[in-house]
Parts: structure tokens; sequence; C-alpha cells
């Protein structure tokens, strides 16, 4: 769904569900990128690696996320019938994909938090025209599919994780875990490692979930 957001000027909401409610005690983060994001017109193969590429610099941040948050940073526990486990190893096992082993920070189970995602979109050309640029939304999929675990399919049999990269931290296991999607765009004042065209961004991805924010381990 579609519609624009009269109370912040140039913003379009993408998708929002009602049922989700704003709460207090939510947990935000802010996740980073400058440089290209090639839009779905170019070549299956660069699109493909340019999501990875993505991919990988979400995850570094991740990554940190999981280790300063005061909530995230306790991944050790206890269950009676189980006893000690680690969540980020019990996440790590059950979503293993190729040779990559994923940490998802929202899990479709019955206790997912309400997650939505506010991105704004700094390029070269003047702000607004955001419904009638298709190009957006093209590279705007790029964007989601990196905050994801890969479809099977998606992810290419010979990438390797590098070793910081064992576990690979993600926002997502599934995009249909998004429960409010906002976009704005503006322009881009400044060059990205001296690059100045239609390729190049800078973004800012505002993260929102309310609680519960750790999942309950399948036993």
């Amino acid at each position: 769904m579609l519609s624009a957001d009269l109370t912040v000027p140039g913003r379009v909401v993408v998708r929002a569900d009602p049922c989700f409610a704003d709460v207090e005690d939510k947990m935000q983060l802010r996740l980073t990128y400058a440089g290209p994001i090639y839009s779905e017109q170019s070549e299956t193969g660069k699109r493909l690696n340019q999501k990875h590429v993505l991919r990988k610099h979400f995850h570094r941040q991740l990554k940190r996320l999981w280790a300063i948050h005061p909530i995230l940073k306790n991944t050790k526990r206890f269950n009676m019938d189980r006893g000690d486990y680690d969540i980020i190893d019990d996440l790590s096992k059950r979503f293993s994909l190729n040779n990559f082993n994923f940490v998802p920070l929202v899990i479709g189970d019955r206790n997912a938090p309400s997650c939505s995602v506010h991105v704004l979109m700094l390029r070269k050309e003047a702000p607004g025209q955001i419904i009638k640029s298709g190009d957006i939304d093209r590279r705007l999929t790029i964007i989601f599919d990196a905050l994801m675990i890969p479809p099977v399919g998606q992810l290419q049999a010979d990438l390797e994780p590098e070793q910081d990269e064992k576990p690979f931290y993600c926002l997502l296991e599934s995009d249909s875990l998004i429960t409010q999607i906002a976009v704005d765009t503006d322009t881009l004042l400044e060059a990205v490692d001296n690059a100045w065209d239609d390729n190049t961004f800078r973004l800012l991805v505002t993260i929102e979930l309310s609680p519960p924010f750790l999942h309950t381990p399948q036993f």
C-alpha cells in the first residue's frame, strides 16, 4: 500500500500494518552505507554481488550492535530441559545456508517484534519524485534484500565467509517481517569516495523494534 504521509513533507509510507501500534521501550538502531547501488537493470551478476556487498557492510554494524547492546550482548541462557545454551550459536545453526551461518535479529516466530524501517537516501538528483522514479524502487529492493537472509538460490555457491563473518549477522530472517516502511530522498551534497554519479548514494537506515527483542530457541 502506497500513501503520502502528510505529517512529514516529502515522505511516502510504502506499507503500514495498523495492527502494530506504537509502544514504549522500543529498540532503535541505525545502519549506514555510502557507495554505489546499482539498479535492477544492471546485469544479474553485478546485482547479486551488490546485494552481498551491502549485506557484508550491514553485518559489521550488526555484529557491533550484538556486542554492545545491553540486551543483545547477554546471549547466554539457561533452560530446564536443555541447560546452558547460547542464542547466537542457536541461531547460527538454525539459519545455515551454503557456507554461511546467519544470525538474524528479527525472526518469524510467534514472539517476533514489530519492525519498522525508515530509509533516508541521499542521491545526486534533487529531492522528490519518489513515486515516478522506478529506478529508486529497484535500488530499494536491493537494500531490503541485503537486510535479510538471502533466499535459497540467491547466495552464490562459491562465496565463502571471511573470518569475521563466522557467524554472519543480518537484520531479518525475511522481509515479510517488516511491518512498516518509509522512504525519504534528498540531495547528496558531498561526493562519496570521489564518486559523483547516478549510482552513488549515502544511506541512513533507521530500524525500530518493539519487544520482545530476543527469540525463544527451538528445542
